[in-house]
């Protein structure tokens, strides 16, 4: 076991890790952007950050933001909402 405190992360390492997932709300949601932008960019929290016409372009835009490119379920972004963890 190592004597060395703990140190915290510097900027370069901080931009590698991912956070947030991707949701599609075609099915769930009933507003005007439904049809139009039904593709989610969510955050850590389970909030909707930004919505896409089309799950590649999410996908990009999550690649290119630090977001991870997992999908969520419906349930999984229940479960986020709630606990934190969608898992």
């Amino acid at each position: 076991m190592s004597d060395n405190p703990l140190k915290p992360l510097d900027d370069g390492q901080v931009e590698d890790v991912a956070g947030g997932y991707l949701f599609n709300a075609y099915d769930l949601e009933t507003g005007p952007w439904r049809l139009e932008k039904p593709y989610e960019v969510i955050d850590d929290n389970g909030d909707v950050f930004e919505r896409f016409a089309s799950h590649v372009d999410a996908k990009k835009f999550a690649q290119q933001n630090g977001y991870s490119t997992d999908w969520l379920n419906w349930p999984q972004l229940q479960k986020l909402r709630e606990t934190g963890n969608p898992y």
